[in-house]
């Protein structure tokens, strides 16, 4: 989740002005897939309200860990991830429209473990302007709700995605991203769907009191070129109030 603004460390994130979130506690990962082999393995499956967006995930503590897996959300709103181990991770799922979703999930070692609903005060939820009667909470509860943004005059923008091979299974992926309130948090995100990685793109300068600047963003991953070649490249980016640019993609590495 995006850290509140505060000085000397992360706290969970709050939407600002419009509505406040009771703290979550729930469950979701990401889209895409990790091949390990046959038998029982670590996973996650789920089903949002919204459809057509990108869920990545780090190994961790919400907010506390590392960026490793990403992953495409379908047209039907499903997902489904497989993971290298079990334990706790940290799941942030994005759409256009909307405040992005911060979760925190305990995996199982061996199962794929469903996903329900975080615990969300609805009630004071829908209260906030951007519901407008809106939003309710689904009875299923394996079904997960998005909240939407209705004011994106704020929201961090991307543009100049590009994708470059630098050397062996090597690429390069960039991103130039700008926030017109300059409170950037470390979600500016660089996934692959064909081999389900996603990582936390290095600023173009160190972060002051954990405001990342705007500028270029960039990140070497290792791809093998046979995958890299067959899958979408997706980046996405959240500031501190809990809301993302818009999705961005590029299909087939079109710009291999």
């Amino acid at each position: 989740m995006a850290a509140c603004r505060s000085r000397g460390a992360d706290r969970p994130c709050y939407p600002p002005r419009r509505m406040r979130w009771a703290p979550i506690l729930g469950a979701v990962l990401v889209a895409g897939c990790v091949d390990l082999g046959d038998g029982p393995h670590p996973g996650v499956s789920g089903r949002v309200t919204a459809t057509n967006g990108f869920v990545f995930l780090e190994r961790g503590q919400v907010q506390l860990g590392t960026f490793e897996r990403a992953g495409l959300i379908g047209p039907d709103g499903r997902f489904q991830v497989d993971l290298p181990v079990g334990g706790t991770w940290g799941v942030h799922l994005y759409f256009d429209d909307y405040f992005y979703l911060p979760l925190q999930v305990e995996v199982a070692e061996d199962a794929i473990t469903p996903v329900e609903q975080p615990s969300i005060a609805w009630g004071i939820v829908r209260q906030g302007v951007s519901w407008a009667g809106s939003g309710i909470q689904p009875d299923d509860r394996g079904v997960l709700a998005m909240i939407p943004d209705d004011e994106a005059s704020d929201n961090p923008s991307l543009q100049g995605a590009s994708v470059a091979l630098i050397g062996e299974d090597l690429f390069e992926a960039t991103v130039d991203v700008f926030d017109p309130n300059e409170d950037l948090s470390r979600q500016i995100l660089a996934g692959n769907s064909a081999t389900g990685i996603g990582v936390a793109l290095n600023p173009p300068s160190a972060p002051r009191e954990n405001m990342y600047p705007n500028g270029t963003y960039h990140a070497v991953l290792p791809v093998p070129a046979e995958e890299a070649d067959t899958g979408t490249w997706f980046f996405v980016a959240a500031d501190h109030n809990c809301s993302n640019s818009a999705l961005l993609r590029l299909e087939n590495s079109g710009s291999l």
